[in-house]
């Protein structure tokens, strides 16, 4: 065998023992023989090998904003205003911004595609979980006598945790971008007025004064019109109300407490629908212009 083809060989023995490699071969697998504790010991260890891509994610792109910047106004300042510690090192910082600017992009998209690939992952085992769970039947009936709705109903419960999740994905999304908004206002207000008065005695910066208000402004428009706390708040709750209607039927607690099992699933279905139902009404009133809610009230 060639060295080209000893080196194909480890690189893809390496790739076979990774994480993520081992949790796709779980996930594309057709077997029904896997215990669902193991497929949920695969769910875990996939959710916590996501948590530490999203970590370094977020370490990339601080290093990107902030020693890259920092690293960019230390070359500048040894430019123009040549401090004495700073004379000599202009070349190496010169080497160090552009390579920090040409590999953390690379490295960030890197990162991105793998959280993806681990995110498909994740639900492709979450459908592995409840096809072998289906196959298997549901404890205590036999494939002949489980009524064909009941078992609908109750795989419709088996999808619901993939429907929290995405809502509060998307959750998660809205209220960071209102909070990375809300940070731009709040800082952006107080330099403001801290370089108006510096303007005063130095003219120079007026122009910085007039930039920063217009990015306050920008990002107060944003909020404003798009309403990223509102969305965040609405998808919050559904998937909170959701969630507990899906503890509620199977503990059978509260209004579920003395139904016999069809009846509590048809009411369960029935109450599920009706919040999802409500979430879109809401996002939708949320898209609509201001105008033709003003139409609709009058």
């Amino acid at each position: 065998m060639s060295l080209w083809g000893n080196l194909r060989d480890k690189v893809s023995k390496f790739q076979e023992g990774r994480p993520l490699a081992k949790l796709a071969r779980l996930s594309d697998s057709d077997s029904t023989s896997w215990n669902l504790d193991h497929i949920k010991s695969r769910i875990i260890d996939a959710e916590e090998l996501l948590d530490l891509k999203l970590l370094w994610r977020k370490i990339s792109i601080l290093w990107l904003i902030i020693a890259s910047v920092a690293m960019l106004a230390f070359l500048f300042m040894g430019m123009i205003w040549k401090p004495a510690w700073i004379q000599g090192w202009e070349n190496l910082l010169a080497v160090l911004v552009v390579a920090s600017l040409a590999v953390s992009p690379v490295l960030i998209y890197r990162q991105y595609r793998t959280i993806r690939k681990i995110r498909v992952t994740i639900r492709k085992i979450h459908i592995v979980y409840r096809r072998v769970k289906s196959e298997r039947g549901y404890p205590g009936s036999s494939s002949d006598d489980v009524d064909k709705v009941l078992a609908e109903q109750k795989r419709y419960r088996d999808e619901l945790p993939e429907v929290i999740s995405q809502y509060r994905d998307e959750a998660n999304k809205y209220r960071k971008v209102h909070n990375r908004l809300q940070s731009v206002i709040i800082i952006g207000s107080v330099l403001t007025s801290a370089v108006t008065t510096a303007s005063v005695s130095f003219a120079e910066v007026r122009w910085v004064a007039v930039g920063i208000s217009a990015v306050v402004g920008l990002a107060a428009g944003f909020t404003g019109y798009f309403k990223y706390r509102e969305r965040s708040f609405n998808l919050q709750q559904t998937a909170d109300a959701i969630e507990r209607e899906v503890e509620s039927v199977e503990l059978r607690v509260g209004k579920y407490a003395n139904m016999d099992e069809r009846k509590a699933y048809m009411n369960f279905a029935s109450t599920v629908e009706s919040l999802r139902d409500e979430q879109n009404k809401r996002q939708q009133q949320l898209d609509q212009p201001v105008e033709v809610k003003r139409d609709e009230y009058a």
